[in-house]
């Protein structure tokens, strides 16, 4: 059976401990490196996959509270495209900040941990601080290039925004990010990416 055949080819490996289940992940790992063109992220709470990453170049990224590696999720690929290339169906040139604010606010939403998640005014206070954080790089309302990482906004950013605001709904923001940015505990997600998340396994 080929699950890659359907709409959904996600797969799973279950069987009692000592059953061969972390074996057969890293021969899947291995048949994909070498047989397909896909990229391979590996999430390793148990630090089981080490070896087998690192044996085939691959980059080993840990990731842990006061650690010295941080992911910006404030990223935009460097090689978007910013032309008819990126057209969709109807011409229309994708914005890489629509999906941004997408993502973020979801990112909020999990961060501030209520069953009704953000109000409609919080909502758009993040859509105002993102689009003032990325407009050195806009056109006609638009991103026209990527910032590079060193020049991408950073949750830090976002904080500082949500501080200077008079609107009290960018208040909670500003102290729901305090715990992920500055010298929260959790700022792991708060500074520029400084490391090598291109490589086909990681």
């Amino acid at each position: 059976y080929n699950r890659e055949s359907k709409p959904n080819f996600n797969g799973f490996i279950l069987g009692s401990s000592g059953s061969g289940k972390s074996f057969a992940e890293k021969m899947e790992i291995l048949y994909v490196f070498l047989k397909k063109n896909a990229d391979i992220m590996i999430i390793d709470a148990e630090q089981e996959y080490i070896y087998i990453t690192v044996k085939l170049g691959g980059v080993v990224i840990p990731i842990m509270p006061g650690g010295k590696w941080h992911i910006n999720p404030l990223d935009i690929d460097e090689n978007y495209e910013f032309d008819e290339s990126s057209a969709g169906s109807f011409g229309e040139i994708a914005d890489p900040i629509l999906e941004k604010v997408s993502f973020i606010l979801k990112l909020f939403e999990s961060m501030l941990h209520k069953s009704w998640g953000l109000d409609s005014v919080q909502k758009t206070l993040i859509d105002e601080c993102l689009r003032d954080l990325y407009r050195p790089f806009m056109r006609d309302g638009r991103l026209y290039r990527a910032p590079l990482r060193e020049e991408t906004p950073t949750l830090n950013d976002m904080m500082d925004w949500f501080a200077k605001s008079r609107e009290p709904e960018a208040r909670e923001l500003y102290f729901t990010l305090r715990r992920y940015a500055g010298e929260g505990t959790l700022n792991i997600f708060a500074s520029h990416t400084n490391i090598d998340i291109h490589n086909r396994l990681i």
